[in-house]
């Protein structure tokens, strides 16, 4: 069965939407590459534009810009961003 790009970001988009628990999805061991890895993951989900290589001066404001797109897909309570530990991956949002 073959897909069309719309189907498979509604498909991607259920799947962000339906973790309930914190998940790592790329480890800080990756170093820049995450950066790449996140806005890939936010193309994935329907985020227009290019992918921005690490060389770009601009290449954490587009890291930081691809986190808040996947932050709208996410379920309530967590967040997609980056644990104490540098993974990324969707967390709890805790309280102060």
């Amino acid at each position: 069965m073959k897909y069309t790009k719309q189907q498979y970001i509604a498909v991607n988009r259920e799947v962000i939407k339906a973790i309930k628990t914190p998940e790592c999805f790329f480890d800080s061991a990756n170093g820049t590459f995450q950066g790449i890895q996140v806005q890939q993951l936010a193309k994935s989900l329907g985020k227009k534009g290019r992918i921005i290589k690490q060389t770009n001066e601009n290449f954490n404001d587009y890291w930081i810009e691809a986190e808040n797109y996947i932050n709208k897909f996410v379920a309530d309570g967590l967040y997609f961003g980056q644990n104490d530990n540098g993974d990324s991956g969707i967390w709890i949002i805790e309280e102060d």
